[in-house]
């Protein structure tokens, strides 16, 4: 579905697609956040990969992937405008994520409860922000990650125990 040209998805538009194993969303002109029940529905057990890369998404919202807690491990924002993190934005992933890319977006700081449900996350890219400061113990429960990429940011300090 890439390169559709929506601006919005509906309510659970996926529902019907038990098979679906990769999602490709970008290039659409996709705007502001994803609603919540979006990917609600048993029938997405099997999908392990979203793109929503190169759209005009502003915000992850609470809970907006809550449903595909088991499934969901790859989860690419890459070249949006975000601004802003919910504080349970990636709630239900504790599990299963292990690669989210943020790179290329408008974030300016790390919020220590961005990242903290992750607890399976390996990779994390955040290039190309406009990134000043990474609050205190922001990846301390990321006991699996092994690459954080925050090349190409004004980051002024970073903490010894991020």
């Amino acid at each position: 579905m890439s390169a559709n040209f929506k601006q919005n998805l509906s309510r659970k538009p996926f529902e019907q697609m038990p098979n679906l194993q990769t999602l490709n969303l970008s290039f659409n002109n996709l705007k502001g956040s994803i609603q919540p029940d979006v990917f609600k529905g048993e029938n997405l057990s099997n999908l392990s990969t979203i793109d929503l890369s190169y759209n005009l998404l502003t915000t992850i919202r609470n809970s907006t992937f809550s449903y595909l807690q088991k499934s969901l491990k790859y989860l690419n924002f890459s070249s949006n405008k975000l601004v802003f993190i919910e504080d349970m934005a990636f709630d239900g992933l504790e599990n299963s994520l292990i690669y989210l890319n943020l790179d290329s977006n408008r974030l300016e700081f790390v919020k220590k409860h961005f990242f903290q449900p992750l607890f399976s996350l390996q990779i994390l890219m955040l290039r190309s922000n406009q990134m000043s400061s990474i609050e205190l113990g922001s990846f301390s429960n990321l006991s699996k990650l092994e690459m954080v990429d925050l090349s190409d940011n004004c980051l002024f300090n970073i903490h010894q125990n991020l």
